[in-house]
């Protein structure tokens, strides 16, 4: 089987049916109005909706639907910062490029630490994560510090204005679902969740289940490392502490998880979901958020383990949704 027939579409599946068009259309053209009121707080809270949609996005793909728990994502936006900033700041390489450039770092660097981590499985492999983000985290403060000013950090005043930095979050969250959905809709797609379900057996069938493995990682670290850039001329300021932060990779999982793990719409109903909160609630009542949160997130668990994704999709919703509509 060669590489190419790997990515064509499964003819039965129509990822991209009427309805998902118009929700997504109608997504897109709010977004581009959004700039138009004029609003800075407004244009905030959607900059961090379409950041969280980057990053649950692509956690799904390695955690939700390869069904290998990343606890280290956080590492993938702190190279992708880190390299954004040395790369325009000190090389003056224009800042498009310094993104791209971050991104395939991120995963090169992927492929790099995949090929023997994702050979254990399970809490193993969180773990290793986990520790991979801290020695990632030493490593820039240590011996990277001539090129990232280790705890001191980074500042860089100049890059695309808060504008196009809106509108290129807002493209780059676009573009995740879409390769997002056209993998999970593909033979890699399907190979995927055979290695999610049973990898053994997925072996047994033929399906080269490390090269599988080892492209959703790098997939899902491209993009959150680009984002990672974005979010630090966003913040003007970066530190090793802060890119690195494993607050990310919490609310990678958090966001996933509410949505609708091993699904496209549910990080995405997760991350607008979260966004939105965290939004309102995290400035006015800091405890109340941590508290709902916490709370929302259990419910979630007990009662529907497929997130918000699978109560909207239920029949009972269905139906409801039939006699409402005329």
């Amino acid at each position: 089987m060669n590489v190419r027939s790997l990515f064509q579409r499964i003819p039965e599946r129509r990822p991209f049916n009427r309805r998902r068009l118009a929700l997504g259309g109608l997504l897109v053209l709010g977004g581009l109005a959004v700039p138009m009121q004029g609003s800075n707080y407004l244009m905030t809270v959607f900059s961090i909706a379409y950041f969280y949609v980057v990053l649950s996005e692509s956690w799904n793909l390695i955690s939700g639907f390869t069904g290998y728990l990343s606890f280290g994502h956080s590492m993938f936006i702190g190279i992708g910062a880190f390299t954004t900033f040395i790369l325009f700041g000190g090389y003056g390489i224009h800042w498009v490029l310094a993104l791209l450039a971050a991104g395939m770092l991120a995963a090169a660097f992927a492929l790099l630490v995949g090929i023997p981590s994702l050979r254990i499985k399970g809490v193993y492999f969180a773990i290793a994560m986990l520790v991979l983000n801290e020695v990632a985290k030493l490593v820039a403060e240590g011996p990277l510090e001539p090129l990232t000013n280790g705890t001191h950090g980074l500042t860089v005043f100049t890059g695309p204005s808060v504008e196009v930095v809106y509108y290129s979050l807002g493209i780059l969250a676009v573009v995740t679902v879409v390769v997002s959905t056209l993998i999970v809709n593909s033979k890699v797609g399907l190979h995927m969740r055979a290695i999610r379900e049973r990898e053994h057996v997925a072996e047994s069938m033929g399906i080269h289940t490390t090269r599988t493995k080892l492209f959703a990682f790098a997939v899902s670290a491209f993009f959150p490392a680009i984002a990672g850039g974005l979010y630090a001329f966003t913040i003007s300021y970066i530190d090793p502490s802060v890119v690195f932060d494993l607050r990310f990779t919490l609310e990678m999982t958090v966001m996933t998880i509410i949505g609708g793990i091993g699904t496209i719409a549910g990080p995405l109903v997760g991350a607008f979901v979260f966004g939105l909160l965290s939004e309102v609630l995290v400035l006015s009542a800091p405890e109340v958020f941590q508290i709902a949160l916490g709370t929302f997130l259990i419910l979630v668990v007990l009662f529907s383990p497929g997130g918000l994704y699978e109560v909207a999709t239920s029949t009972r919703v269905q139906r409801v949704v039939d006699r409402i509509r005329p």
